[in-house]
């Protein structure tokens, strides 16, 4: 068992907003003894992470969604600590992907602090999309574009639901054209390129099914074609578990460098936050993360 009071929570009170802030006090009541540190503006998780890498304490928590849990492995990762903090989870957000990969009890609060009393621990790869680190996704094109269309107050109102609306706009828009260069290979045409570093993606969807959080490679699936009817046969393919590298309308490649160019700047999201835009490389991070997991 970890003592709770060598475990630091950050938590982000605005993911969900309402239903999150509530849960500010349930983590304060569940977690007596842990240190619980409430972030204020974006920043604040990535600085406080950073700050408590350097104090030494030996477990951090992010408490929020997906782009706090970003916030915090990048405080973590640009720590001059030899060793940064173990990982811990308490899943707050919409998707809570990273969470979904590790295997936790995402709607279960109290589930997911036992475990973070007294699980197990695991290195996994952490990734950099231009500046910013990611762990579990990123995506040059076509989800990016949802993510920059979606409003803070439409996530409010309508949660995960926010992301159809946006995504049937930029499916009825034209699409912009990329193309990537994997390992200093070919280089490849398209309209949207998407990385995993875990099986799933934009939620419990297994975009990439053979994907390993450990294993040094970065699963990528290049999208040629735009529009609902590709969109429709690529859920298709998501939702059977097609994996064929051969089909007309994607590419699926793994590497550990990846080039992305454009015409124009395309934007990019990392762990469902916006990042940089188009040109940027993709490589793994020179440090790993121990997770607990």
């Amino acid at each position: 068992m970890r003592p709770a009071d060598s475990i630091a929570i950050i938590i982000n009170p605005a993911a969900r907003s309402v239903r999150a802030t509530q849960q500010v006090e349930k983590v304060r009541a569940m977690a007596q003894g842990a240190t619980l540190l409430l972030t204020q503006a974006a920043g604040d998780a990535r600085r406080l992470a950073r700050d408590l890498a350097h104090s030494g304490c030996p477990v951090v928590v992010a408490a929020g969604g997906d782009g706090t849990v970003n916030e915090v492995v990048a405080g973590l990762l640009e720590s001059t600590a030899p060793t940064p903090p173990t990982l811990g989870l308490l899943p707050l957000g919409t998707m809570n992907v990273f969470a979904l990969e590790l295997g936790l009890p995402v709607r279960q609060l109290d589930a997911c602090w036992h475990h973070i009393l007294s699980g197990p621990t695991r290195e996994i790869d952490a990734w950099q999309a231009g500046n910013h680190p990611f762990v579990q996704m990123a995506g040059v094109g076509l989800d990016a574009n949802v993510i920059q269309l979606t409003s803070w107050q439409s996530k409010k109102k309508w949660g995960p639901l926010s992301y159809v609306l946006s995504l049937a706009r930029v499916l009825d828009q034209p699409a912009g054209q990329l193309r990537l260069s994997v390992d200093h290979g070919p280089w490849l045409d398209g309209t949207t390129a998407l990385f995993g570093n875990g099986r799933f993606y934009g939620g419990p969807f297994p975009v990439f099914p053979n994907a390993r959080p450990d294993d040094g490679l970065i699963d990528i699936l290049l999208v040629h074609g735009h529009g609902p009817a590709t969109f429709c046969k690529l859920l298709a393919d998501v939702l059977t578990r097609s994996t064929d590298d051969h089909q007309e309308s994607v590419t699926r490649l793994q590497g550990r460098h990846v080039r992305i160019e454009a015409p124009a700047p395309v934007p990019c999201e990392i762990d469902g936050e916006l990042g940089d835009h188009s040109p940027l490389v993709i490589t793994r991070h020179d440090r790993r993360l121990r997770v607990i997991a």
